[in-house]
């Protein structure tokens, strides 16, 4: 009687573990790594078995920096020099500036070779377009090229950077003259014109 005794204390003890033990696993805690999809089961509520979960879809929140954190903010002005009435009307820089509280705010303005954008691919372009015109202009030229590959759809689309810095190592210039030049003084004088001013808000 005593060993049946002990068996059923025993057991009642196991059980009521077992019952502690799916309570604290049966609590769905959502958090940021929480998945979209997550099964959530009120506290305390035992499983039943043969019915399925009710599913919620999780909800994840962003949490923004206070605005007293956001001491500086700079951005840069994507339409150049605004010579495309679409472009200008289409752009939205005041808009986003303002959007955002800061002590100290400045918009970045990149100019002079009269591009529609401060764009690397647009800017790069307008050097050598710009260049080449020069070139045509001068005494003995025949006729010119460059390259106008999109170097940059080297690296966002096929991703390959080796490949990217091995086109843009070639001569970006091919001029047939019968009275030579140095190509780079036209393309470093297109350079030395484009400037970047800042300007505050």
């Amino acid at each position: 009687e005593n060993f049946d005794l002990k068996k059923k204390k025993a057991n009642a003890e196991l059980a009521q573990s077992e019952t502690s033990i799916s309570k604290i696993e049966d609590t769905a805690v959502i958090t940021p790594e929480t998945t979209a999809e997550t099964t959530v089961i009120p506290t305390g509520t035992p499983k039943k078995r043969g019915r399925k979960p009710k599913t919620e879809k999780a909800v994840q929140e962003t949490v923004l920096p206070a605005e007293s954190e956001i001491k500086e903010l700079s951005i840069e002005d994507p339409v150049a020099e605004d010579n495309d009435i679409l472009l200008k009307n289409k752009n939205n820089i005041y808009d986003r500036i303002n959007a955002v509280k800061s002590e100290n705010k400045a918009i970045i303005k990149t100019h002079g070779i009269n591009t529609k954008t401060s764009g690397t691919m647009t800017l790069t372009i307008g050097v050598l377009t710009n260049a080449l015109n020069k070139s045509l202009k001068k005494e003995g030229v025949l006729y010119s090229a460059c390259e106008m590959g999109f170097f940059e759809e080297v690296i966002f689309k096929e991703k390959d950077i080796s490949k990217f810095i091995e086109l843009t190592d070639k001569q970006a210039m091919k001029i047939s003259t019968i009275n030579p030049f140095n190509c780079d003084d036209l393309l470093n004088e297109e350079i030395d014109k484009i400037h970047s001013r800042i300007i505050t808000q």
